[in-house]
């Protein structure tokens, strides 16, 4: 910022200095220098952007008024009975039982007692409230949830700075969001 407003300084007092003959000159060479310093904010903001912690809130877990305080029955009103539903054992405590609710473009899972655990999305249907869905580029992942340094074959971790476990897991392959699941982690 200080090199642009000092950049414009000099530009403007050389504008007042300039002899008639060479206006026409200084002109144009006044608009290359404002594009410079032009390209060289925009080049500026885009490094500070990219590197700027960008945390999530409690409305980066809602999708289409879905969360993790959804119950089966409220999911049931919503979108009515799931195509299939499987059943699979707790990663770490194998004596818990963990439903999913599968449904054509977003699964649910719950805990035997109705506690939802999260939710994936698995089409373009639905988006985050980033405007993240399925088949967009890891690029725009970036852009609006900021680098990771919590990612492994594919799979980017954006984490609640607030609650432990309360992540954003978003899963790539080739270049494009593939899965996006928001809720608890239970591995």
């Amino acid at each position: 910022m200080k090199f642009s407003l000092l950049l414009l300084l000099i530009i403007l007092s050389l504008d007042n200095t300039c002899p008639n003959s060479d206006k026409e000159k200084f002109s144009q060479a006044r608009s290359q220098a404002r594009s410079i310093v032009g390209q060289w904010n925009n080049k500026v903001e885009l490094i500070i952007y990219k590197g700027k912690d960008q945390p999530l809130d409690s409305t980066d877990f809602i999708v289409n008024g879905f969360s993790t305080e959804i119950n089966e029955k409220t999911l049931m009103t919503r979108l009515g009975k799931p195509d299939s539903i499987s059943i699979s054992e707790h990663p770490i405590d194998t004596e818990i039982k963990i439903s999913t609710w599968h449904y054509k473009d977003i699964d649910f899972s719950f805990y035997d007692d109705s506690t939802c655990l999260g939710f994936f999305i698995k089409s373009n249907k639905y988006s985050t409230k980033r405007s993240l869905t399925i088949g967009d580029p890891v690029s725009k992942m970036i852009k609006l949830y900021g680098e990771n340094n919590n990612s492994y074959l594919g799979h980017y971790d954006y984490m609640d700075e607030n609650e432990d476990q309360h992540v954003i897991r978003i899963t790539t392959e080739k270049g494009k969001v593939k899965e996006i699941f928001l809720g608890y982690l239970q591995d």
